[in-house]
C-alpha cells in the first residue's frame, strides 16, 4: 500500500481553476478565442482606492500606480486621471482597471496548457507584488484589490491548504482499514 502511494499522482497537481465553468460552453470557448486571438485579458484586476473625509490624494495615488505599472506582468493600468469616471463625485473613492499580460497564441493544445500554466504562475506573482505594494499605502488610504484573479488565487491556497489536511487525516483511516480488512500490516 505505502508504495502504491509513491506512484499515486498527487491530487494537488490536478487542481485546476476551480470557478464553476462549463468548458463545452459557448462564454468559455468566447472567451478562450478573445485571449488566444485577440491577446486580451477579459480578466482584469480591480483597485479600489478610498480616502474617508477628504479627496483623494492624487499624488499618492498616481505614486502606487506608477510602481503598479513597473510590475512584471502588469500590461497596463487605466486610473481615474486617465477616466475620470472612475472618480467618484466626492472624489474620496476612485478606482483603477489593472490589465494583465495574457498571450496563448500558441496553436498545439498542449502548448496552450503549458502557457496557461506559465500565465497562471506569472498571474500569481504579480497579484503577491501588487498585493505587497498596496500594504505600504499611507493608513489615510484604504486600498482594495478584487477581480476574478485574486478570487481564483485565494480559492486555489483554500484548496490546496484543505487538500493537504485532508491527505493527512483520511491517510491514516484508510490503512487502519485496511488492516482490518486484510488482518495484518503487511497484506494493508
Amino acid at each position: 500500500m505505502i508504495l502504491s502511494l509513491t506512484f499515486t499522482p498527487a491530487l494537488e497537481s490536478a487542481l485546476k481553476e476551480t470557478g464553476a465553468v462549463y468548458e463545452a460552453g459557448e462564454a468559455y470557448r468566447t472567451e478562450q478565442h478573445l485571449k488566444r486571438e485577440l491577446n486580451t485579458n477579459v480578466e482584469p484586476l480591480t483597485l479600489v482606492l478610498q480616502n474617508e473625509g477628504s479627496k483623494i490624494n492624487q499624488t499618492e495615488v498616481e505614486r502606487l500606480l506608477s510602481q503598479i505599472r513597473a510590475v512584471p506582468g502588469v500590461s497596463s493600468v487605466v486610473s481615474a486621471t486617465e477616466n475620470p469616471e472612475q472618480l467618484s463625485t466626492d472624489q474620496q473613492t476612485q478606482y483603477s482597471v489593472i490589465q494583465l499580460q495574457n498571450d496563448l497564441r500558441e496553436t498545439s493544445a498542449k502548448a496552450n496548457r503549458a502557457m496557461e500554466t506559465s500565465i497562471a504562475k506569472s498571474t500569481s506573482a504579480a497579484i503577491d507584488v501588487i498585493d505587497q505594494l498596496i500594504q505600504q499605502t499611507p493608513p489615510t488610504l484604504k486600498a482594495f484589490l478584487t477581480g476574478k484573479p485574486i478570487v481564483d488565487q485565494e480559492i486555489q491556497r483554500i484548496g490546496k491548504a484543505d487538500l493537504s489536511l485532508v491527505e493527512l487525516r483520511v491517510l491514516p483511516l484508510t490503512l487502519i482499514a485496511l488492516w482490518i480488512v486484510f488482518g495484518s500490516v503487511i497484506a494493508a
